[in-house]
């Protein structure tokens, strides 16, 4: 059995490593892709619960959890930092073929493709370093667990869904989407740098303005669909990616209540308790 693990994981990573290798030829085939069938969703929502109540097991026989663990505060502080880094490769790579693709298609052809076959392959590649993302993410909730630190549901909530959204962005050629990969990379750099920072006891006053700019990235999102919805109208509803439009609107309309929540618990209240 652990050979046939083994084979597979080996054939899984010879997969991964041809299809990162060419931004310009790289496709996107449901099941042929790695990760891109349904069922590494429904094995990471299956995964996910199990591995975070184990290290919440284990956490809670010991009084501090792992938080005294050096070993424990090396990784995290290595893990965020790297985090801080992708998302920096990640918004160059979006923002350049973002200036590309409206370069030669205008604004109308990122809010609206009539066919994805005219999106350059490298538009979707960044989508998909972007999905891959959100599983290695999930180590967060690990983290914390494993700190023994509260977890809230906008954390939960947020890691577990958002893998879905990202996954349906690109199944269903939502180039739109990619405004998001750009706004929300662009946050993770500044939001991973802080808790590197904040593990290593560095003071940098980042947090609330953090929060402010997640708060300020879902309202645009909402903004961002008026052209989408106008072009689709124009076009007979023929524009690609109605169905993760939908999932999207509804998504980030939990996380900005969610993030509103936050915000007004730990920043309103503090400051009333300061005055």
């Amino acid at each position: 059995m652990w050979r046939s693990l083994r084979v597979k994981r080996l054939a899984l990573d010879m997969k991964m490593e041809s299809v990162l290798q060419d931004p310009s030829s790289f496709e996107w085939v449901r099941g042929k892709t790695p990760l891109s069938s349904p069922k590494w969703l429904l094995g990471a929502w299956m995964v996910y619960p199990v591995v975070v109540l184990s290290f919440k097991h284990f956490a809670g026989k010991r009084e501090r959890g792992f938080s005294n663990s050096g070993k424990l505060t090396s990784f995290s502080a290595v893990h965020n930092l790297w985090l801080a880094i992708w998302s920096l490769i990640m918004f160059v790579g979006a923002n350049v073929e973002l200036y590309r693709y409206v370069a030669s298609e205008g604004l109308k052809g990122v809010f609206c493709t009539l066919s994805s076959s005219r999106v350059p392959n490298r538009i979707y590649y960044w989508m998909y370093i972007f999905y891959i993302s959100k599983f290695y993410e999930l180590i967060d909730t690990v983290i914390i667990v494993a700190r023994k630190r509260e977890l809230t549901l906008l954390h939960v909530w947020h890691h577990s869904s958002v893998i879905f959204e990202t996954w349906l962005w690109i199944d269903q050629g939502w180039t739109h989407a990619s405004i998001g990969v750009w706004f929300n990379t662009l946050v993770h750099i500044f939001m991973y740098s802080y808790f590197c920072a904040s593990i290593l006891k560095i003071k940098v006053p980042w947090r609330k303005h953090i929060t402010q700019l997640q708060i300020v990235q879902f309202i645009s999102s909402f903004v961002l669909t008026i052209p989408h919805l106008v072009l689709q109208i124009q076009s007979g509803w023929k524009c690609s990616g109605r169905t993760a439009l939908y999932a999207s609107v509804f998504f980030n309309m939990t996380y900005l209540i969610l993030f509103i929540r936050f915000y007004a618990t730990n920043y309103r209240t503090s400051k009333s308790k300061t005055g």
